[in-house]
């Protein structure tokens, strides 16, 4: 673990567990009744931000049925949810999800009143919120961040709120979204050290980290029932621009996407904010801090929100036509299916890791874990011939 030891992440372990070794039932059960926690969590917001929206707030179930149901069941959350330590990466959703209900029900009561009460209600939401997502997990202080965008583009700019007073807003979001970036800076130049370890430098993990990106935001567009999972050692490292030239084009593909989001701020608020979103929560992890170069549990709370602007977009075309109710019908339906598929996969540990072998051959962990398996049971010429074709 981190600097903070994760504390409330690692108080569920023990709660699954006191005597070890021990079953992985439990924890698996857990961090299922997690994720349909955060499924429900983001249900009521996403619920109660429609509410407040004078032209969508007879469609708020609606919006957030089909917003939940496509995060939700997405496959691309298999790997997080049914790998236990991951845990670490789910709690911050869960403190984060509360924190932004709780922070929107205070701001619309501060809307109305701007008493001292309802400051206050502010200023301990966001400690409290901030608090909790960083004792599961150290990436949870990117909740801050994550808060002034929500407060910018969906609080102001889509529902209409009259911004906060100048006072409330430098000392409740400005001040310590200036301090988180400073502390970034610093940790960034203290974990530089850690690229002893590694087998790539700073640059050749930025450049790379072009290419993670674009391939996390094609799994979550284009959702397969059998991707990478843990087994992504064998990520195809950057080590120049054009080495391999996926690099430029992933960073030109990156650049247009932020420009876009930009550029139409204001007409397609949801979809900038979701693109906002979706980089900032991948500030720490995807950058220049020395940690593995792929994780698809990063995505886990940088995609919270993705359904979202897809379902408004149907809605639009429902205008014309409820037929087109069937679209996020078959979209979750479909998502659901691929799910169903991994999922089976996932419950059987020695499938999962022979079959990542077979369809990601330059993964030497798949490898190791398969013959692993086969030696443990005894099967030794199997053994040899796995490791000898990871050799070649």
């Amino acid at each position: 673990t981190g600097v903070l030891k994760r504390p409330i992440s690692v108080l569920t372990f023990v709660l699954d567990g006191q005597d070890w070794p021990t079953g992985a039932s439990p924890f698996k059960r857990t961090n299922l009744i997690i994720h349909l926690l955060n499924g429900l969590l983001l249900f009521l917001l996403v619920r109660k931000i429609f509410s407040y929206h004078a032209q969508q707030s007879s469609k708020k179930e609606v919006i957030a049925f089909f917003a939940t149901g496509i995060w939700l069941l997405h496959p691309f959350m298999v790997s997080t949810t049914l790998y236990v330590v991951q845990r670490m990466a789910m709690l911050p959703l869960t403190f984060s999800l509360l924190g932004m209900i709780f922070y929107l029900v205070a701001r619309y009561r501060y809307s109305n009143n701007k008493s001292k009460k309802n400051i206050a209600q502010l200023f301990f939401i966001v400690i409290i919120s901030t608090i909790l997502c960083m004792f599961s997990k150290e990436n949870g202080v990117l909740f801050l961040p994550l808060l002034f965008l929500f407060e910018v583009f969906v609080i102001q700019r889509y529902l209409g709120f009259e911004p906060m007073g100048k006072k409330v807003r430098l000392f409740l979001l400005k001040i310590p979204v200036i301090l988180l970036f400073i502390a970034f800076l610093l940790m960034t130049v203290k974990y530089l050290d850690g690229y002893d370890v590694r087998s790539f430098s700073p640059y050749e993990r930025q450049l790379t980290e072009f290419r993670v990106l674009l391939d996390y935001i094609y799994h979550l567009l284009v959702p397969k029932y059998f991707t990478y999972g843990v087994f992504t050692d064998g990520f195809t490292l950057s080590t120049g621009w054009l080495k391999p030239y996926s690099t430029l084009l992933s960073f030109i593909a990156l650049v247009a996407l932020l420009a876009g989001a930009y550029v139409f701020r204001n007409r397609y608020i949801w979809f900038s904010f979701v693109v906002f979103f979706f980089f900032i929560s991948h500030i720490i992890e995807s950058t220049l801090i020395p940690l593995e170069l792929y994780y698809e549990h990063r995505n886990y709370l940088a995609s919270v929100f993705i359904g979202v602007p897809l379902i408004l977009l149907v809605l639009k075309l429902v205008t014309n036509s409820k037929i087109y109710y069937i679209i996020p019908i078959a979209m979750i339906g479909y998502i659901g299916f691929l799910t169903t598929l991994r999922s089976n996969v996932w419950s059987d540990n020695f499938k999962l890791h022979e079959m990542t072998m077979e369809k990601f051959p330059e993964s030497k962990r798949a490898f190791i874990m398969t013959a692993d398996f086969y030696a443990r049971n005894g099967y030794e010429q199997q053994t040899i011939e796995i490791l000898n074709r990871a050799i070649e």
